[in-house]
């Protein structure tokens, strides 16, 4: 991490660094820090022209993820997001991750999950996610447990 104009700054991480593969911690404090984290991760999302990240993807083992909503105009930031329901038809996705540049996997994801999380004030929330958006969540949780695309490569 790195300072910007005295902001902090973060850079994407790339496979085969080993902070992608380790378990993300519960977020507990709801301050300054988080805020920032997650105007870091949105910016990297965005400038690398992802759909979603999640935090161990910038070197910070917090259990946060961002997505794009379902028209991609709007980033959501989800703290300590859990799936608490996962319908059983399934959608098969074609799958990048900014982590793994230039690699696609398709990839079997529940069509629709329900998926609880908190704000970025501790708020606590539910949606339902649907197609794009579960897909984006169930990936970037993916991440938050240390589970990564190359694990479908059938050449890995």
């Amino acid at each position: 991490m790195a300072k910007r104009d005295g902001a902090l700054t973060m850079e994407l991480v790339t496979h085969p660094n080993d902070v992608l593969s380790q378990r993300s911690e519960k977020v507990e404090d709801f301050d300054q820090d988080l805020q920032d984290l997650a105007s870091e991760m949105i910016r990297v999302m965005n400038e690398g022209g992802g759909v979603g990240l999640a935090a161990n993807q910038v070197g910070a083992l917090q259990r946060v993820i961002v997505v794009k909503n379902s028209d991609r105009t709007r980033d959501v930031v989800m703290v300590n997001p859990k799936l608490v329901k996962r319908s059983p038809k399934m959608r098969e996705e074609h799958e990048g991750c900014l982590s793994f540049p230039g690699k696609r996997v398709w990839i079997n994801r529940h069509r629709k999950v329900t998926v609880e999380f908190q704000t970025l004030q501790g708020e606590k929330k539910r949606i339902l996610a649907v197609d794009f958006v579960a897909a984006c969540v169930q990936h970037e949780i993916d991440h938050l447990n240390g589970k990564l695309i190359q694990r479908y490569y059938s050449n890995e």
